[in-house]
């Protein structure tokens, strides 16, 4: 009966930790309108740049683009795929105008 016990209880522990744990950190992710740039399956990784903003791109996931921003002061470089210094990136997008007015 100790034996039961304990692991009834441990299994218990560990459900109630992993799931404050899984709803303290989920995260907040914006899904983009224009999916034509997805693929409907997820054989091939496909991310790209977002036409308003330098620091951010999208990542396919099963048809869908979901919203990513690159580490403070790198741009996504649309060639590499990845977030890279702006000298390498060489993306176009005006700044100034892709972002709100404060």
């Amino acid at each position: 009966m100790r034996y039961n016990l304990f692991c009834f209880i441990r299994r218990n522990f560990a459900l109630n930790f992993l799931t404050a744990i899984t709803m303290g950190t989920l995260p907040v992710t914006t899904v983009y309108a224009g999916s034509e740039q997805c693929p409907s399956n997820n054989e091939v990784y496909v991310s790209f740049p977002n036409p308003d903003d330098c620091g951010s791109y999208y990542v396919c996931d099963n048809g869908v683009p979901f919203y990513k921003d690159c580490p403070s002061g790198l741009h996504f470089n649309a060639e590499t795929e990845v977030c890279d210094w702006p000298e390498n990136a060489k993306c176009n997008v005006d700044q100034d105008q892709s972002k709100p007015q404060q």
